[in-house]
């Protein structure tokens, strides 16, 4: 899904109702130094974003290749000037 997630606020919800892949570059608009954005997936299925060395330009510096946030799942992220990307500070899956 080409979408991209805007920072306006500090917690996003994002609603998967079916499996998405956010293919967007950037998947999220740029930050602000040290802002912290968190990404929840609301919806009943898989929400999966990708690394900036998997996805050219998706402005995500993650633990891995891919996160799939998973139903009430979450990804936190830190915006950095000097790397001018997020990057992962954490990852939730709850059951």
């Amino acid at each position: 899904v080409n979408a991209t997630i805007l920072a306006n606020a500090a917690v996003v919800q994002v609603s998967a109702t079916s499996a998405l892949t956010l293919t967007s570059a950037p998947t999220i608009a740029n930050g602000t130094d040290g802002q912290m954005l968190t990404i929840i997936n609301t919806g009943s299925n898989n929400l999966t974003v990708q690394d900036q060395g998997t996805l050219a330009s998706s402005n995500l510096r993650l633990g891995a290749s891919t996160r799939v946030i998973a139903p009430r799942g979450s990804l936190r992220l830190m915006y950095s000037q000097s790397i001018a990307d997020w990057v992962e500070v954490g990852f939730t899956t709850v059951l």
